[in-house]
């Protein structure tokens, strides 16, 4: 397959300036859905082909297909070179690739445990007993629901630049969650587990108990405190924390919206954009994480991003694209969710680092305010800076203590507020965020992290 593949690109004549890759992509994914007692959905799905990515005259053309013959490899390659040519007759500002970047290397998973190796009643049986449990924990569980996913995917990236890269990687999870209602009042409560390298971790997963803690605490939830509105002082947890440094941090780091300006970060590299005690990581070669890989979709190597360093903004999120043009180094940041997508500056496993404070100190710190727990989605807005969080629950602090929990509630605020307002980092770090991010159209998993922070002046929005 590479070799007639590469022959192929050895014939095209791209003209000055000019690259070609094609990534080769097979992928193999089981899912199952369980929600209200009845198994909405059992698939089991093979996916593959190849996309062929060209840039001729500064304007990049694409064309994938699933037929990866060498005949239908070759017209699909002129394909995309027709589409490049079209487009550089308009284009605007020419795109490039830096010629010296190319990789060589191979991966694969070391499995913990091999799905492969588990009967599919198996998994099965975990996911039902894991809804049943939060399910039959109260009458007032108005929905239950438990998702299981696997996905095992494979890539072979070569291009015209000599990257020759074949890698393997995995996601795998387990989730549940209760929505528990009472008149026109309802509470949102979920918990899952998540791993690059297997599921022994799925298999060794307490659903019972999980299960029971999580619709248990949907239907407290209930009869808790209503929260606090207005402007306060916040512990967020590590759950929080983690869907902060992706969503509204993250994001505003991905150097395609740096090159465009539509992040609130464009002109900020090697300034401060947060206190001293602030250093933000995102780090994919972390072993068994969710957003782990080896390789990215162009066949860069992952390597550890120092996105901030003491307050300083270090560093973007890169494709070769992106590096070429900002005159930095690609660092393994090209991903894409599959053959039918180009890849896109994302991320991985993202962490704000910890420091020394424990979390009584930090609710000393605050004073008076909320201490927010467990994050379940919000908005952002990068070009703006602005951000909405729900989380949960929360517990009101006064004077340092923590007292009485609180029902779901939302934070808000602008993005630099949250670095250059935080007066206190926790110093026990969690990988708390086991999510899916959309971009584009494509959805990537990830992981977010870190330790708990306090935050002045931070608006929680209530109920």
């Amino acid at each position: 397959m590479k070799d007639y593949a590469r022959k192929i690109l050895d014939e095209i004549d791209l003209g000055t300036g000019g690259f070609a890759d094609i990534r080769f992509q097979h992928s193999e994914s089981l899912n199952m859905i369980v929600k209200n007692a009845i198994t909405e959905e059992v698939t089991s799905n093979r996916m593959g082909g190849a996309a062929v990515r060209v840039l001729v005259g500064g304007a990049w053309g694409l064309a994938t297909t699933a037929d990866i013959s060498k005949d239908t490899l070759t017209q699909t390659l002129k394909t995309a070179v027709k589409m490049a040519k079209v487009a550089s007759e308009k284009v605007k500002e020419p795109r490039k690739i830096n010629p010296e970047f190319s990789t060589q290397g191979k991966s694969k998973i070391s499995f913990d445990l091999n799905p492969k190796d588990i009967f599919i009643e198996e998994k099965m049986k975990i996911t039902q007993d894991f809804e049943k449990t939060i399910r039959e924990v109260d009458k007032r569980i108005a929905t239950s629901r438990a998702i299981y996913l696997e996905t095992i995917n494979s890539e072979d990236i070569i291009s015209t630049n000599g990257t020759d890269v074949s890698t393997e990687s995995g996601v795998f999870r387990l989730s549940g969650g209760a929505v528990a209602r009472e008149g026109n009042l309802q509470q949102n409560v979920g918990e899952n587990v998540a791993s690059s390298i297997g599921i022994k971790t799925i298999m060794d997963f307490n659903v019972d108990e999980i299960g029971k803690e999580v619709g248990t605490k949907a239907v407290d939830l209930l009869s808790a405190d209503k929260p606090k509105s207005g402007k306060m002082n916040l512990v967020m947890d590590p759950s929080l924390v983690g869907v902060f440094v992706h969503e509204a941090f993250g994001h505003a780091c991905e150097a395609d919206g740096i090159i465009t300006k539509r992040s609130i970060l464009h002109d900020k590299l090697n300034t401060k954009v947060g206190v001293e005690e602030i250093s933000i990581v995102d780090d994919p070669t972390i072993p068994g994480l969710r957003g782990s890989f080896a390789y990215d979709s162009e066949g860069t190597k992952a390597v550890p991003r120092k996105l901030v360093e003491k307050g300083i903004l270090k560093e973007f999120f890169h494709t070769l694209e992106t590096a070429t043009i900002l005159g930095q180094t690609p660092n393994g940041s090209g991903r894409a969710m599959d053959f039918r997508f180009p890849p896109l500056a994302r991320m991985g496993n993202t962490f704000v680092e910890g420091s020394d404070k424990s979390l009584e100190e930090l609710f000393e710190i605050i004073g008076d305010g909320m201490y927010l727990e467990k994050s379940y989605g919000g908005y952002v807005n990068p070009a703006m800076g602005q951000f909405m969080f729900s989380s949960q629950n929360g517990y009101i602090i006064e004077k340092g203590k923590q007292k009485s929990i609180t029902q779901n509630v939302s934070m808000s605020g602008m993005i630099m507020e949250v670095l250059t307002n935080t007066i206190g980092v926790g110093k026990l770090e969690q990988a708390a965020f086991n999510g899916s991010c959309g971009k584009s159209g494509q959805w990537m998993p990830v992981t977010g992290s870190g330790p708990a922070l306090a935050v002045k002046d931070l608006v929680v929005g209530g109920r």
